[in-house]
C-alpha cells in the first residue's frame, strides 16, 4: 500500500499541477529568464538578521502594479526585469486584491533561480488549521512548494487582541505559530516573521517571547514610523532578526481613488507634510534595517528607488532631524 503523501509532498505536488495547468505559456517564459546570462546586479545587499540571506536594499511590496495592472505578460516583464537589477525579495500576502498579488509573483517562482529569491508571505488565521489552509492556499496560487517567511499579519490586528490573552492563544496547541512550527520543520517554510503596526505594545512582546526570525515594520519620519523604530527595532536587533521596512513613503489613505490603483506614498510630494521620494528612502535605509519594500506602481518608480539604493549615503543627525520636522509640520494631504 502507497504511503500517504506527506505535507511538503501534497503542497510540491499541488504546485507543479498548478503551474503546469494554469500558467504553462509563461512559466516557460518565466523559466528561460532564469536561464539567460544574468546582468550585473546592481541592487545593493545586506545581510537579512539570522536567516543569513542577502537581500537587495529595497524590496518588491505586494500591491501597485502586481495587483492593479491587467496586462499579465506586462507584469511578469517588469518582474523579471526587477531580478536581472538584483531586485531580490518579493512580499505578499492572500489578502492583497484577493490573492491576485499572490498569482502574478507565481509568474516568477517557477524559474531556475528561485532559491536565489526570498518570497515572503503572510496569514490572517491565528488557528492552527486556519494556518495551514491559508499556507496552503498561498502555495498554490504562487506555484511553488515552499515560502521563505510565513509572518503573521498585522500582529496585533487592533487593539481587541493587543493583550497577553492573544498571545496565549497564538502559542496554545490550536494556535497558529505551533501551525508554522510543523511547517518549519518540514521545510515548507523555511522562516517565521511577524508583521507589526504601531503603538500596539504586544506586538513588542510577541517580539521579544516567540522565536522568529523576521520582522517587517513601519520605518519613516512620522511620529508613528519613529514609535515604531523606538520601540520595535531594538526589541528585534537584540534577537538579529531580520529587519524590513513598510510604509517608507507613509502608505496610503484609504479608499483611494487614483489612475493605476491606490498610490502607498501619501508623504511623497512637496511643502510642509511631505518630502521628495530619495528623501524619504534614504532615511529608512539610514535605520538599522537589512531593506526597505515599498510597492511600486510601474518602471519609472522601480529604477528610481534603484538608483536611490544605488548612490545612498547613510543621513546625518542634522538631514534626520530636518526631514522629521518637514513631515510633521502638518497632516499629509
Amino acid at each position: 500500500m502507497k504511503q500517504p503523501l506527506s505535507r511538503r509532498e501534497f503542497f510540491k505536488a499541488g504546485a507543479a499541477l498548478t503551474l503546469g495547468a494554469a500558467a504553462a505559456s509563461l512559466a516557460a517564459g518565466c523559466a528561460s529568464f532564469g536561464r539567460r546570462a544574468p546582468q550585473k546586479a546592481a541592487l545593493p545587499r545586506r545581510r537579512l538578521g539570522r536567516t543569513n540571506f542577502q537581500a537587495g536594499v529595497v524590496g518588491i511590496g505586494g500591491a501597485g502594479f502586481l495587483t492593479d495592472w491587467s496586462d499579465e505578460e506586462a507584469v511578469a516583464a517588469l518582474l523579471q526585469e526587477a531580478v536581472a537589477l538584483g531586485f531580490n525579495y518579493f512580499d505578499t500576502a492572500p489578502n492583497y486584491n484577493n490573492g491576485l498579488s499572490e498569482q502574478r509573483l507565481g509568474l516568477i517562482m517557477g524559474a531556475p533561480n528561485r532559491s536565489e529569491l526570498f518570497l515572503a508571505g503572510k496569514i490572517e488565521d491565528r488557528s492552527y488549521d486556519g494556518a495551514l489552509r491559508q499556507v496552503e492556499g498561498s502555495l498554490r496560487r504562487l506555484r511553488t512548494d515552499y515560502m521563505d517567511v510565513v509572518q503573521f499579519h498585522q500582529f496585533p490586528l487592533d487593539e481587541r487582541e493587543n493583550n497577553e490573552e492573544a498571545l496565549v492563544r497564538l502559542a496554545a496547541p490550536g494556535g497558529a505559530l505551533r501551525a508554522l512550527e510543523r511547517l518549519r520543520d518540514e521545510k515548507v517554510v523555511r522562516h517565521i516573521g511577524i508583521t507589526c503596526h504601531p503603538r500596539l505594545d504586544f506586538g513588542v512582546t510577541a517580539i521579544e517571547r516567540f522565536d522568529l526570525d523576521l520582522v517587517l515594520l513601519w520605518v519613516n519620519p512620522t511620529t508613528d514610523g519613529r514609535w515604531a523604530e523606538e520601540r520595535m527595532i531594538p526589541a528585534a536587533q537584540k534577537k538579529d532578526m531580520g529587519i524590513v521596512a513598510m510604509k517608507s513613503f507613509g502608505g496610503a489613505d484609504y479608499p483611494v481613488k487614483l489612475p493605476g490603483g491606490g498610490h502607498p506614498a501619501r508623504l511623497i510630494g512637496d511643502g510642509p507634510g511631505h518630502a521628495s521620494q530619495d528623501a524619504l528612502l534614504r532615511y529608512s535605509l539610514s535605520r538599522p534595517i537589512a531593506l526597505s519594500c515599498p510597492a511600486i506602481r510601474n518602471r519609472d518608480e522601480l529604477l528610481s528607488n534603484l538608483a536611490v539604493a544605488q548612490r545612498f549615503t547613510p543621513m546625518t543627525d542634522a538631514e534626520q532631524a530636518a526631514l522629521i520636522e518637514q513631515v510633521n509640520a502638518a497632516p499629509p494631504a
